[in-house]
């Protein structure tokens, strides 16, 4: 640097070691620059001999040596020296860091210089670049400025050390003059007219400082409210519709941003709701429970009009108990009014069925009842509101009678008659509703036969009815009309029996009667003509029983007699020639049955006899053989049933034994198996029918069962059955209360029902259906 002073350190050399302890004036020291041999730079000896320091400045960057005499007084010199760089040494200026400013803000710009050598003495600013220092001058180089302009200035910083070397540096200052910005403002909102709201916003200015904030509600352009410190003013709304309320923020460079909310402002009626429509009876009492919603507000005043008079009245809160009218009124309305905070006022109606309500009552189903037996009648009754408190009964022509509930006992007349029994229930309202039913009284069946087509009834009183197919007389009433539904035929009869196209009744005095198919002399009247009336026979009969073809006659003297087809023995006299006249074949004989070629005796003795055909096993005498005559099968038996090719045996001990043809299950063993030798079937068996394909099995708890036509295990059919009959595809049920069902093949009328109509499940005919 130029007028750098240089004050070099000397170590002389060899030197003694006491010279430190030389004094000034014993020494004479002198300095040389570069040469110290020529002496040709020798500084004034005067002016430096004897000083230990040396100052010198040179003006240019050079490399020197500098040495250094020192003599004693002894005239002995020592000599050192040091190597001196001299170098330029300009100050390093740095402008800082380019910065950003918003404009108008005072800005310090600070800026620094370094240099290994010497001191700055001078520090100047050009702000904006135009080549401007600042006239000031300072040692500091920080220094404030405030920008007018938005733009980018270069601002350049000038140092200057104390050698007068200088040196400058420049940074960019970039001036923005921002909008303010609006951070936040209240949604979307949805309010309710004459509702208060509160517009509230916020904004920031990265730029200088908000100056005002102002708000426009309604979005006319007109700002209602406006204030330099609050962007959040309250509003009330009058009037519905939709508003566009405007936030305006002004800063403090008059720059302007703004921002908007959608308002929706809504009438807000109250909707009410008077509640459900409903149904009650007449005078009731009953509580209308009603609501009423808004999406803003209160409600603030309930009240009703009941019986839509147009007189309302006030209540304290939403339901209301009314008083149904003491008439039936399918249309009684009822109106809500509510009235919210606002003023807004709505109606709903809710309307109130008002109904006599009468009880519905319900006597019970007609029913038939045996003459002179009781039976109790349930009755009921309903309805949607209300108490029962009165029950009566007016049983045929008499009085009405009050009774504890709603069942009482009916005791049948003793004559055929139809008997109408009337219910009325009266409820709390003081309604009276009545039902009833009628009831038949009858004379019992006293039991039932089934031939092939035809079906007889016979009653308590001994009256014989008949139905089905009458192409041979097999009715009994002179004619060969079929008959659809059971017609009188006889009275004063015993009992009956029916085969494939004939019957035989047996009278009360004994004496046996027959009438219909004769070709084969199984009437045993000596002929092979057809009875179309019922003629005398026999007389000492206790029972009889009709094959297919061939009967058994059964006398009070316990003698066994048969007449009639005889092809394959079943007549059992040995021979196999038919019988015109009956014939005696056993005595001691209890009861006895006929099937389509053979025949079953129960001895007095409880032993089983059979004969005729056994193609298929049907005796049960574990042969295939026909037998003219009978031979022992079982003992221990209690009745039996012959059917087509196969035979049905209940013992003394209530089990069911079966044996013959089984192709259709009609064994009812499990199996379509023949069998040669009677199988046990089942327990608690009380009576049995064998027919065609089809058996019917009477259990001894009432129960019957079904089985046969591919149903190899028995079904049940019902309950409370007496007793039963079997035709060829065709069945007739004493019930216990001696009424007749009957079901299945109804081709000829067989099943009295008047029509031709199969059925497949029971239908009542006797008594007949009223």
């Amino acid at each position: 640097w130029t007028g750098r002073r240089v004050k070099p350190t000397i170590r002389f050399w060899p030197g003694p070691a006491s010279y430190t302890n030389a004094t000034r004036t014993n020494v004479q020291v002198r300095w040389f620059i570069n040469d110290k041999d020529s002496l040709k730079r020798e500084l004034n000896d005067s002016a430096l001999s004897g000083m230990d320091t040396l100052k010198f400045a040179w003006s240019n960057p050079s490399q020197n040596r500098i040495y250094a005499a020192i003599t004693d007084a002894a005239q002995t010199t020592w000599w050192d020296s040091i190597k001196v760089k001299i170098v330029r040494d300009a100050p390093v200026a740095d402008a800082g860091n380019d910065t950003a400013v918003s404009i108008n803000s005072p800005v310090t710009l600070s800026g620094t210089a370094t240099q290994r050598f010497g001191n700055i003495v001078m520090y100047k600013w050009d702000f904006d670049g135009d080549g401007v220092y600042d006239d000031s001058s300072s040692t500091s180089a920080a220094m404030r400025h405030t920008y007018t302009h938005e733009t980018i200035y270069t601002a350049r910083v000038y140092v200057r050390d104390d050698d007068g070397n200088e040196a400058t540096d420049t940074r960019k200052v970039t001036v923005t003059n921002r909008a303010p910005q609006i951070a936040s403002i209240r949604p979307d909102t949805t309010i309710s007219i004459k509702d208060s709201i509160l517009l509230s916003g916020t904004a920031t200015d990265v730029d200088g400082t908000i100056k005002e904030y102002a708000w426009d509600p309604t979005g006319d352009g007109t700002f209602e409210y406006a204030s330099a410190t609050q962007a959040t003013t309250g509003y009330r709304y009058n009037t519905a519709g939709t508003y566009r309320a405007v936030f305006r923020v002004t800063d403090d460079d008059n720059k302007v941003t703004k921002d908007a909310a959608t308002i929706t402002v809504l009438q807000d009626a109250p909707v009410p709701n008077a509640g459900p429509d409903t149904t009650v009876s007449i005078k009731d009492t009953i509580r209308l429970h009603c609501s009423a919603t808004q999406r803003f507000g209160t409600i603030v005043e309930w009240a009703w009009d009941i019986g839509n008079t147009g007189t309302f009245t006030l209540t304290t809160k939403s339901d209301t108990v009314i008083l149904a009218p003491s008439t039936e009124n399918l249309n009684y309305l009822s109106v809500l009014r509510v009235t919210d905070d606002d003023g807004n006022v709505t109606k709903d109606t809710v309307k109130v069925t008002v109904l006599q309500d009468v009880p519905i009552v319900n006597a019970g189903d007609d029913t038939i009842v045996p003459i002179n037996d009781s039976i109790i009648l349930h009755g009921s009754a309903k309805q949607q509101f209300g108490t029962l408190v009165k029950w009566e009964w007016k049983l045929g022509s008499g009085s009405w009678n009050t009774t504890a509930g709603p069942d009482t006992m009916f005791i049948a007349p003793p004559t055929e008659q139809t008997v109408i029994c009337s219910l009325a229930v009266t409820d709390d309202d003081g309604n009276r509703g009545r039902g009833e039913i009628k009831i038949l009284s009858f004379l019992k069946a006293k039991s039932i036969a089934a031939g092939s087509y035809h079906s007889f009834i016979l009653k308590s009183d001994n009256t014989l009815y008949a139905c089905g197919s009458n192409g041979n007389g097999e009715l009994g009433d002179g004619t060969r009309t079929d008959q659809f539904g059971p017609v009188q035929v006889m009275s004063d009869v015993q009992s009956i029996s029916a085969g494939a196209n004939y019957s035989f009744i047996l009278k009360t005095d004994n004496t046996l009667w027959a009438c219909g198919d004769n070709s084969s002399g199984q009437l045993g009247d000596g002929t092979t003509g057809v009875g179309l009336i019922p003629k005398q026979v026999m007389s000492g009969v206790k029972s009889m029983a009709c094959g297919v073809w061939h009967s058994l006659i059964l006398k009070t003297d316990g003698t066994l007699w048969t007449c009639g087809d005889n092809d394959n023995g079943q007549l059992g006299d040995g021979a196999l020639t038919d019988q015109l006249f009956p014939k005696q074949v056993m005595s001691g004989v209890k009861s006895m049955d006929g099937g389509y070629d053979h025949s079953l005796i129960l001895k007095l003795d409880g032993t089983l006899w059979a004969c005729g055909g056994n193609l298929y096993g049907q005796l049960g005498d574990g042969t295939t053989t026909n037998r003219p005559t009978p031979v022992q099968v079982m003992s221990d038996v209690q009745s039996i049933s012959a059917g087509d090719c196969y035979s049905l045996i209940l013992k003394t001990d209530h089990t069911l034994w079966a044996c013959g043809i089984n192709s259709s299950g009609q064994l009812g063993d499990g199996t379509q198996i023949e069998r040669h030798v009677p199988i046990q079937v089942m327990n608690d068996v009380q009576e049995m029918a064998a027919g065609d394909l089809y058996s019917l099995i009477l259990k001894t708890d009432g129960t019957l069962l079904l089985c046969g036509y591919l149903n190899i295990i028995p079904v049940q059919v019902m309950s409370d059955v007496q007793s039963i009959a079997v035709g060829k595809y065709h069945f007739l049920i004493l019930k216990t209360n001696g009424s007749i069902l009957t079901f299945g093949n109804n081709s000829n009328g067989q099943l009295g029902d008047g029509t031709t109509t199969y059925r497949s499940t029971p239908v009542r005919i006797f008594p007949l259906q009223q």
